[in-house]
């Protein structure tokens, strides 16, 4: 781990498969548990603050695409080639003691504050302020994590 990670705090824990893009760009806090099956594209930053749980089959990204078709794929070769699809990336920051739910996918450039628990299943795609429990596709506070 320490030579895939960028850095890790102590007592992380991390049950196979992990899937990464990269693996240096991942920066994890002491006490952090990641559940099977995770994917994190770390094409940007992922900072994982102490004391995470991150539930099976999370997925997170910092990578995506422009939506426009010419801008995303370049521009043909003589020979039908083209250049491979242009890539943007926004960095991805969790706080501490935050719980991923199972299967939540988390999008490039959010912020997900202290003490707040993503719910199962969902999409995130903007940040969540600390102290708060989110879910649902797209993921909304439903209420504060008193």
């Amino acid at each position: 781990m320490s030579r895939l990670l960028g850095s890790r705090g102590k007592n992380l824990w991390i049950t196979p498969p992990f899937y990464v893009d990269y693996g240096e760009n991942i920066h994890f806090g002491d006490g952090c548990e990641v559940n099977m099956n995770c994917t994190f594209f770390d094409d940007n930053i992922i900072e994982i603050g102490d004391g995470c749980l991150i539930a099976p089959n999370v997925q997170i990204y910092t990578a995506f695409h422009p939506t426009k078709a010419a801008q995303r794929q370049g521009e043909k070769k003589t020979d039908g080639s083209f250049e491979f699809c242009t890539a943007i990336s926004d960095p991805v920051k969790i706080g501490k003691n935050v719980w991923i739910g199972g299967g939540a996918v988390i999008l490039p450039g959010v912020t997900i504050g202290d003490d707040t628990v993503i719910g199962a299943g969902s999409v995130v795609t903007r940040g969540i302020p600390a102290g708060k429990v989110a879910r649902g596709n797209l993921c909304r506070i439903i209420r504060d994590n008193l």
